[in-house]
């Protein structure tokens, strides 16, 4: 038997043959840079009947480490063997007793890609009737509903799988092979699931801090450099960047200009001019915000609506629909969160009563008393560029 990490994709399977290769290929040297990060070397990987095969390995924590690349759909570490029945008899005995330990209930699920001589049903009923056999007297039983370990067993033309753990994976596509985006990432909750799900997706996602100091306290800053470094962990590039983008001018232009009540969308709209800018820069094709409806004075769908109409790039919105609960399960999933609720000194430009139906005309307005391109112009010329 040889040790190995075996890996299922998520929709890459259901492309056509051309895409699914080309992602496939994609995933492979995502997978060997997750590996080889994560400090494990001597290991090869191949495609075995719609299977990724990582040879030469069997450690859980590897197993765990390729999980976090986006296209997995699931880890397993398995055990390889030639599928011929009398081996497959002989091995899967073998494992289970390393596996089962004594007063302990098990299953068998077998599942074939191909033609084999017997069915799925009957290698289970065959090897759980081979393992009681072996390791009853250890008072180990069969229960098909509710076992404490399942044995399972992949057959895919010459070879069989043998394993009991699996680990989920973050499934969508690999990082990357749809584009880029630039996501707005402000260290809160929602933020960076936004970004995360766009990544998800297959987008590279380049993080940008929108800096409100002196407005907000070095410590705001900080939670979003700690947050873009865990978001980092899911994207195999070399190099990984945050750019920060300073806003206390055009903060202090828009309270001059401006009623306090329409500072947010003010704001916001500033916001995605200087991000649309830095997109261009960067060859991205849109912006990501961790916007969802009604969860704030500026995202109901009148000031959502004012503040889109100064993007000239697509604006994505993955949380739109979701409520807090659901988003911060996410942000728990992907380990964001308690970075998010630590305590920072936050922005103090947001009014007590910020407008929730801001029209665009009276927006308009306003800003024709601001130096808009001036004042991102001004931004521009000073961003920084964190390493990650």
């Amino acid at each position: 038997m040889e040790p190995v990490i075996l890996i299922s994709t998520s929709e890459i399977i259901l492309k056509s043959p051309y895409v699914r290769g080309s992602l496939q290929r994609t995933l492979l040297e995502h997978l060997r840079w997750r590996l080889k990060r994560s400090g494990f070397r001597n290991f090869k990987t191949t495609i075995d009947a719609g299977r990724i095969v990582v040879s030469g390995l069997n450690d859980i924590s590897a197993a765990e480490a390729c999980s976090k690349v986006f296209g997995v759909a699931a880890t397993m570490s398995a055990l390889k063997l030639l599928s011929d029945p009398a081996t497959l008899r002989e091995e899967v005995t073998k494992y289970a007793e390393t596996r089962i330990s004594k007063d302990e209930s098990f299953a068998v699920r077998a599942h074939i890609v191909g033609s084999y001589p017997t069915s799925s049903k009957d290698i289970e009923r065959e090897a759980g009737a081979t393992i009681l056999a072996h390791l009853g007297k250890d008072n180990i039983t069969v229960n098909l509903e509710d076992p404490k370990k399942t044995i399972n067993i992949e057959i895919r033309g010459n070879s069989a799988y043998l394993y009991d753990r699996r680990f989920a994976g973050c499934g969508g596509l690999p990082y990357a092979s749809q584009g880029r985006l630039v996501g707005m990432l402000s260290g809160g909750i929602d933020s960076p699931v936004a970004s995360w799900l766009m990544m998800k997706r297959g987008s590279h996602v380049i993080p940008l801090f929108i800096d409100m100091a002196p407005y907000a306290g070095r410590d705001y800053e900080q939670k979003a450099i700690d947050v873009a470094t865990k978001l980092r962990e899911f994207a195999p590039v070399s190099k990984y960047r945050m750019i920060t983008a300073p806003f206390a001018k055009i903060l202090d232009a828009i309270s001059r200009a401006s009623e306090a009540r329409y500072r947010c969308v003010l704001c916001k709209r500033m916001m995605y001019r200087v991000a649309c800018s830095i997109a261009e820069k960067q060859q991205a094709l849109g912006i990501v915000t961790g916007e969802s409806l009604g969860q704030v004075a500026s995202q109901t769908l009148l000031n959502l609506t004012t503040i889109s109409e100064a993007a000239r790039l697509p604006i994505y919105r993955p949380l739109i629909g979701l409520d807090k609960m659901e988003i911060q399960a996410l942000a728990q999933r992907i380990g964001t969160y308690d970075i998010s609720i630590r305590k920072v000194h936050g922005c103090t430009f947001v009014p007590q009563k910020p407008a929730t139906s801001a029209k665009l005309q009276t927006i308009a307005s306003i800003e024709k008393d601001l130096q808009i391109d001036l004042l991102v112009q001004d931004a521009l010329k000073r961003l920084k560029k964190i390493d990650l």
